[in-house]
């Protein structure tokens, strides 16, 4: 029974989440299976070690307005309370609009031992989506010194709102498996503000995340992880497989593919890493567009930076140190 216990427990939130589950789409980034605790507030601090991730996005390059993503995630084990926390800060602008949120994240151990762990997280924060009016042009707008959209949907100005962000997770590795299902905004929220000239809302509904990957040993020095990052918001979902060669335990390369079908395909992904220092490693991932904007964009670039550190930790030397490659 305690052996299924992570499986169960993945199904009874799959079933809760999906019922009403509904909304616009989080940012999925390509190297999603480096970047587990910003997606999942369960991962947070799962190994022992102060990590923190630093990532940008520029998608659809060439496009005017394309978007442009950035996070920084810090986790850190408390072993003493079979607990771990982490700081998850993000930003999203798409053409005039902006979406940005500050959270903090805890987890619970429910399972600790050397052979496998076992969390279930929280996250709460706060999210604001801003929108200049002021990089906006209708139809019928006047545009010469002053800016009137002469448009009673649309601001003349920068106006912005925020509201607080809920967020669950749970999260099971052991030394081959790492799978997680989260998800967030789990209290649909409506921003809006009124402004002088327009009445303005947003509503932000709940994001479902899932993620799993295995680590296949073929030679003593070469492992291949193949992973698998789902999003939806019941309306929409993307899937994305990726492959990935890890030699030493400091080079990796590795494709990807996102989309499953129809109007979901999106971008064939190639991607790389390198350990640069000790406690430092850089990936970077460039997406080939499938979709029908391929035709208008360049591409998408991602660039990814992760510091890891047990040094300011005290020391477990009977602590069996798990694979952090996806925390």
């Amino acid at each position: 029974m305690l052996r299924n216990l992570p499986f169960i427990l993945l199904g009874i939130i799959f079933c809760c989440f999906t019922s009403s589950l509904k909304g616009q789409q989080e940012v999925q980034y390509s190297q999603f299976h480096h970047l587990g605790s910003n997606f999942n507030p369960a991962a947070s601090g799962t190994s022992y070690a102060l990590v923190l991730d630093a990532a940008y996005r520029w998608q659809w390059l060439g496009l005017n307005g394309g978007p442009q993503s950035q996070l920084v995630n810090v986790s850190l084990p408390l072993p003493l309370f079979r607990s771990g926390i982490g700081l998850n800060i993000q930003n999203d602008q798409l053409g005039a609009s902006r979406l940005s949120s500050v959270a903090l994240h805890y987890n619970y151990r429910f399972i600790d031992t050397r052979d496998a762990v076992l969390t279930l997280g929280l996250r709460a924060g706060a999210l604001q989506y801003a929108l200049n009016g002021a990089d906006l042009l209708a139809p019928d707008g006047f545009y010469e010194g002053v800016i009137d959209h002469s448009d009673a949907l649309l601001p003349n100005q920068n106006i912005s709102a925020i509201t607080a962000d809920l967020g669950a997770g749970v999260y099971y590795l052991n030394d081959m498996l790492h799978i997680g299902l989260a998800a967030n905004s789990l209290i649909p929220a409506r921003l809006s503000a009124d402004g002088p000239d327009v009445a303005f809302s947003y509503t932000r509904k709940m994001q479902l995340n899932a993620f799993s990957s295995v680590k296949i040993g073929l030679l003593n020095n070469i492992n291949v992880i193949p992973a698998l990052f789902f999003h939806s918001d019941i309306t929409k979902h993307q899937l994305q497989l990726n492959a990935v060669i890890e030699i030493d335990e400091r080079y990796e390369v590795g494709s990807g593919y996102r989309g499953y079908s129809g109007a979901s395909n999106d971008a064939l992904v190639l991607m790389g890493g390198i350990k640069l220092l000790e406690n430092w490693r850089l990936g970077y991932s460039y997406d080939l567009g499938l979709s029908g904007l391929k035709t208008v964009h360049n591409g998408s670039h991602e660039l990814r930076l992760r510091f890891s550190s047990s040094a300011l930790l005290p020391s477990q030397k009977s602590k069996v140190i798990y694979n952090p490659r996806f925390l």
